[in-house]
């Protein structure tokens, strides 16, 4: 069982994380993962445990951070990047995700900030996929080369699945 502190951080919900990786489940095994604004973990340690060959947990808060090693123990496959998401992005180095994961704080302005950064670096594999997990308020703007492929809401979340627009719009499986 996950722990959490009690203030600071929003969990991703069972019936949350159950959609999301019902919506990229033909794609995760053996895959390269990164979960931006990850939390305690919980997404990064679903994507382990349905089969990822390795994780990287990106996080800033301190309390946070404490919960995430707290929760991965010993868990193989895990790479923990302090500091702040937008930053770290921007120096991502010989890193290719074939599945990139974002839950950032709801309304707080961190949504569209991280869709620029990560199209501006060459990081997603060529037929990765961005899921983002966000408010219902919040609306997306993307680069001319990134699409909705696919989308649903939960309640006030959003998942929206992204891709690169010379893909198939389709999803396998």
């Amino acid at each position: 069982m996950l722990r959490y502190p009690k203030t600071g951080i929003r969990p991703t919900t069972e019936l949350i994380r159950s959609a999301l990786f019902n919506m990229v489940s033909s794609r995760i095994v053996n895959a390269t993962v990164a979960d931006f604004f990850c939390g305690a973990g919980a997404l990064g340690i679903e994507a382990i445990s349905r089969g990822a060959k390795i994780v990287y947990f990106f996080e800033k808060s301190n309390l946070a951070l404490r919960y995430l090693k707290e929760n991965l123990g010993n868990l193989p496959g895990a790479i923990i990047i302090r500091g702040d998401v937008l930053r770290k992005i921007k120096v991502i180095k010989d890193a290719e995700f074939d599945i990139m994961i974002a839950d950032p704080p709801y309304l707080k302005g961190f949504l569209n900030g991280f869709i620029e950064a990560i199209s501006q670096k060459p990081i997603l594999a060529k037929d990765g996929l961005i899921i983002l997990q966000h408010h219902k308020k919040e609306e997306l703007c993307l680069p001319a080369e990134l699409y909705i492929s696919q989308q649903k809401r939960h309640g006030e979340t959003f998942l929206t699945v992204i891709r690169r627009k010379h893909e198939d719009s389709r999803l396998p499986g």
